[in-house]
């Protein structure tokens, strides 16, 4: 189980080449405050995972957020500096935090031409223009499209082929809100096997885009079942030190950068889990 953990956190490292390669990197960090010990099994496990291990004062709380914010922009490349809010560090005493970054940025393979600035419809109904791309081509290996019965789908690849961005557009008049509705696990694998290459005209016309997210991710996680990290569970295969029944995941929160232009796209995501202890 340990291994298993550890291998979901585990650090990836860029092992791309040339002009055209993608370029993906994840990073983990466990930080743990003064005084904690972690499971011996477990820290070797993140050893072998090449999981960062640090030491840090979560009672200088100025100290403890700049140590964090640095980490997390340099495994963002700057696009995130900001993940630790001084109000994450009041209140019980922390821990231990585990802080983890993904860094992706990749050329399309088909590299889109600018478009004319149409009318688009933001959720809320209301009518803007933005500045967009657009591209059209027929029997085109790197994209995969699908046509469902609310709505169709096309699947663009990177030029090495190695990430992948999926764009969903609803059929004409239904809200954006429906087809989160229909969004699941089970429906994103049947949807795969039919996002497929086509002898056929595509044409795609996008906005340009970029922009940051904030997300609480506790209420998501609780919506999947896993309620007890958050009162009652028993982290005793991660830590030793204390009584590890009084540990709980007090904030678990994400940031994603994301960005689409004609030549690429980018995406960087930074997520950070501190547990405080009642003790």
């Amino acid at each position: 189980m340990l291994d298993s953990l550890s291998r979901i956190l585990a650090t990836h490292k860029n092992d791309s080449i040339g002009k055209y390669s993608s370029d993906f990197v994840s990073a983990t960090a466990i930080w743990k405050n003064k005084g904690v010990s972690l499971n011996k099994q477990f820290e070797k496990a993140a050893k072998r995972n090449d999981i960062e291990l640090k030491k840090i004062d979560f009672e200088d709380v100025e100290d403890a957020e700049r140590a964090i914010d640095d980490w997390a922009s340099e495994h963002t490349k700057g696009k995130i500096r900001d993940v630790v809010n001084q109000n994450d560090l009041d209140g019980p005493p922390i821990v231990l935090a585990i802080t983890n970054a993904v860094s992706a940025e990749a050329v399309w393979a088909v590299k889109f031409e600018k478009g004319n600035p149409p009318h688009f419809i933001l959720a809320d109904g209301t009518v803007t223009q933005v500045l967009t791309m657009q591209n059209q081509k027929d029997d085109c290996p790197y994209w995969l499209y699908g046509a469902f019965d609310d709505f169709s789908a096309i699947a663009m690849r990177s030029a090495d082929t190695r990430l992948t961005i999926h764009i969903f557009l609803p059929d004409s008049g239904l809200p954006i809100q429906y087809f989160e509705t229909l969004l699941s696990c089970n429906s994103w694998e049947q949807w795969q096997d039919s996002i497929l290459p086509r002898k056929q005209k595509v044409e795609v016309f996008l906005p340009k885009f970029s922009f940051q997210e904030n997300i609480d991710l506790i209420p998501v996680v609780k919506s999947l079942g896993v309620i007890r990290a958050f009162g009652g569970a028993d982290f005793s295969n991660i830590l030793t030190s204390l009584d590890s029944t009084s540990v709980w995941i007090r904030i678990l929160k994400q940031t994603a950068v994301v960005k689409l232009e004609e030549d690429g796209f980018e995406l960087m995501l930074s997520r950070m889990a501190i547990w405080s202890s009642w003790a």
